[in-house]
């Protein structure tokens, strides 16, 4: 039957308008609330004056601007009548070779009934050497300082609340792991919510959680504005990421970990600042941090011990929660759905005398579905890597962050299942097609509800509007039913789909090979699951036009971006400076570090500058000592004299002693004022180091994400007498050494050397423009 071209407009209008709506949801934010508003809400416009005063410069551990942002915060605490606690310890990393001593700011709020069981908010104040870390985490320390003051204007509550402000978490989470282990309030959290940035907009994401989240993820979801999947928990919990929550899930408490993560090209860059840091992701978080605090504080705290549940949040409707347990009966439900229909199409098909056809249609319904998730999602990654050549071909750009690509990868996969749906219908009925797609969906809800419940949403509540329209349509007979059942399933679909997917392949892992294979999977199996409406588009004898007109759009927009994704000012890449000096024979390097051929550009630039400088594979090669990226391949190293002006690294072995097959060495390290971390391995091979030790305080490797190769640790902010390492090692005739190198923040003025600007678009990051001294001890 030949449709009139303005149903298929009409049909394709309105699925781009439910996407289009869809993807506007998912990128929501919440409009900031003025300063003049009630004292007892929270406001965003009263959080970024705090922002402006922590993240004025850069405040990494150890440095005296990260001294005047604890005092700030402490200032600010005591402004609202609270007195500030300050922890200072030793802390030791148990995920990364870290440790330091810490200096942890508490601030308790008294409940009605103190003593009990407490609310926790955390978020650190420290930041990277790059940048004045206005998100990560200014914004965080802000929030908690706006809900406290919120807090202490409103009603009191029945349960403490606990705010601290960890140090050194973006040197090895030490201020999370010394207040698990160490401070008494630690045996007073009841929950915990941690709030992170990894960018410096979007909305603010419940992204992660502790075991057994049913309780806390119910309060959530009488939050308003909240935002969270189990989809993601599920993800996150396979990622080698970690944030404070790392160190404080060993309390054993129910938690909650909040982040935006949009402009992720700016996070732990120079340009996380002020300037672009969105507001209203502030208020998002901040409006999330108060309701959960009134809410916990003035009720039952969740359950230490409880299910896991699945969630997914919901246009107008907020967050749905249910058991974990639900996942799979909930899919066998679907199924159940799914065989109905297909019984349905059976009997029509033996009413009529089809002999059998609904078998063969059912058949190729769901090769047809299996073949276009496999050839899209296939595809989706092919044009990626074709884009990801092309931007290296030109040295600028990338496809990773880019909307117009991940547009372009989902109207290919659209596409190709349009034209596996038109194909198919040469020889199948539409509904024995419908049903074979919906096997296919059945099936898969069904393995993925077993494997990882926590994904299950996506795959089982979209299947049952799907199956039910299905159903419906082979028992009624009023045509508009069906028609509007088919639309109330496709917006299910759509909306569960699009925003789940664009935040998880577009915003969170970037449009990669897995990003590229996620988009092109649930394009497709998405197409397949909207049959009736296919079938509008594909249209009488024109039924290429559809799938045509989606491929040509993706070439379009792949186009587009090919033509103007560049790295500027509104779309930046990373490079940083490295002068490494070797203090035992005065010979120096300067090189870089870049995420780009843009940026291995500006590192060449300023490495030119150096005198006698040999640039590309005749530029000698750099010593072994110094760290594996820094030696990067692609950027030129310039050897050169060291600058007499750059302190020494004082290391003095004060006690050796041997027992047996064990010899025990303690090493005193006395670094200069301005050192931000002292980085320490052990030459000798894997099994030399046995145990060690830093000032008394043992090192547990039991947790750590990597612990394989070299033993390694990083000491970060020594200061005063600098720190004793002990270390008992297997003993050895030779070849044994420790390897020290101490690092500043900046660049030290280079006789005959003038370091180029920076162009717009290239961002130093991490550590930024850094120093590094190096000293060889043998032992």
């Amino acid at each position: 039957m030949h449709r009139p071209l303005v149903f298929r407009i009409a049909t394709a209008a309105g699925l781009f308008a439910l996407c289009f709506a869809a993807y506007r949801y998912a990128v929501a934010v919440p409009d900031v609330v003025p300063a003049s508003a009630a004292a007892d809400v929270f406001s965003a416009a009263r959080a970024m004056a705090h922002v402006e005063e922590i993240a004025q410069r850069p405040h990494p551990a150890g440095s005296g601007d990260h001294a005047r942002v604890r005092a700030y915060v402490m200032s600010e605490i005591a402004k609202l009548g609270i007195e500030p606690v300050i922890q200072e310890t030793m802390g030791v990393g148990t995920r990364y070779a870290a440790v330091g001593r810490v200096r942890n700011v508490l601030a308790r709020l008294p409940g009605s009934q103190p003593g009990g069981p407490a609310v926790m908010l955390v978020s650190h104040y420290d930041g990277v050497a790059a940048g004045p870390a206005a998100g990560d985490a200014a914004s965080g320390s802000a929030v908690l300082l706006e809900t406290l003051r919120a807090l202490r204007a409103g009603p009191a509550l029945t349960n403490d609340v606990i705010a601290l402000f960890t140090d050194a978490e973006e040197t090895g989470l030490l201020g999370a792991a010394a207040f698990a282990r160490e401070h008494p309030w630690a045996a007073d959290v009841g929950v915990l919510l941690n709030f992170e940035a990894r960018g410096t907009h979007g909305p603010s994401l419940m992204f992660e959680t502790g075991a057994g989240n049913l309780d806390v993820v119910r309060v959530l979801g009488r939050v308003g504005g909240a935002r969270a999947t189990s989809l993601s928990t599920t993800v996150y919990r396979q990622l080698p990421n970690d944030t404070d929550l790392s160190e404080l899930a060993l309390l054993g408490k129910p938690a909650m970990n909040f982040a935006f993560i949009g402009g992720v090209s700016r996070y732990h860059t120079s340009e996380d600042d002020v300037a672009h840091l969105d507001p209203r992701s502030v208020q998002h978080h901040g409006n999330q941090a108060l309701a959960l605090a009134r809410a916990f504080g003035s009720n039952v705290l969740p359950r230490p011990i409880t299910r896991d549940a699945v969630f997914f949040d919901v246009p107008l409707a907020g967050i749905a929660v249910y058991p974990m347990s639900w996942a799979a009966p909930l899919a066998v439900l679907a199924f159940a759905l799914v065989i109905v229909a297909l019984v349905r199409l059976r009997r029509r098909d033996a009413a009529g005398g089809g002999g059998g056809r609904w078998l063969r249609d059912v058949l190729l319904g769901a090769v047809g579905t299996l073949g276009a998730m496999l050839v899209a999602a296939g595809a989706a990654a092919g044009m990626v890597e074709l884009l990801r050549r092309w931007h290296l071909a030109i040295g600028s750009g990338s496809p990773t962050w880019n909307g117009v690509y991940i547009a372009a990868a989902a109207f290919l996969a659209f596409g190709i299942a349009m034209a596996a749906y038109a194909l198919v219908r040469r020889s199948a009925g539409m509904e024995g097609a419908r049903v074979g797609a919906l096997f296919v969906w059945g099936m898969l809800s069904l393995l993925v509800a077993v494997l990882a419940p926590g994904v299950s949403f996506i795959f089982t509540w979209p299947l049952l509007f799907a199956a039910s329209a299905a159903v419906v349509a082979s028992l009624v007979t009023a045509r508009w039913i069906a028609v509007l059942d088919s639309w109330i399933a496709a917006t299910v679909a759509i909306v569960m789909i699009v925003p789940t997917v664009y935040l998880m392949a577009g915003v969170a892992l970037g449009l990669g090979a897995v990003g590229a294979v996620v988009i092109g999977v649930f394009a497709a199996l998405g197409a397949w699951l909207i049959v009736p409406q296919l079938e509008q588009l594909r249209g009488g004898g024109g039924w290429w036009i559809g799938p045509l007109t989606a491929i040509e759009l993706a070439a379009f927009l792949a186009g587009v971006g090919a033509a103007t994704e560049r790295f500027d000012a509104g779309n930046p890449t990373r490079a940083s400076l490295v002068y490494a000096v070797d203090g035992d024979s005065g010979t120096a390097w300067l090189t870089g570090v870049a995420g780009s051929a843009m940026g291995r550009d500006y590192v060449r630039a300023a490495l030119a500058t150096v005198p006698g400088h040999i640039s590309g594979a005749a530029s000698p090669s750099p010593p072994a000592w110094m760290p594996a990226s820094y030696r990067a391949s692609g950027v030129a190293r310039a050897p050169m004299r060291a600058v007499p002006a750059l302190p020494v690294l004082p290391v003095t072995i004060v006690r050796d002693t041997a027992a047996d097959s064990v010899r025990t060495v303690a090493i005193q390290v006395t670094p200069p004022p301005g050192v931000l971390s002292v980085l320490m391995n052990v030459e000798g091979g894997a099994g030399t180091v046995l145990a060690a030790s830093v000032d008394g305080v043992t090192i547990d490797r039991s947790r750590y994400r990597s612990s394989g190769g070299r033993w390694w640790l990083d000491y970060i902010g020594p200061a005063g007498a600098g720190f004793v390492l002990e270390l008992t090692l297997a003993r050895r005739d030779e070849g044994v050494a420790l390897n020290l190198m101490a690092r500043t923040a900046g660049l030290p003025a280079l006789d005959g050397v003038t370091i180029p600007p920076r162009p717009p678009g290239v961002l130093a990051s991490l550590h930024g423009d850094h120093s590094i001294l190096y000293r060889r001890l043998p032992l």
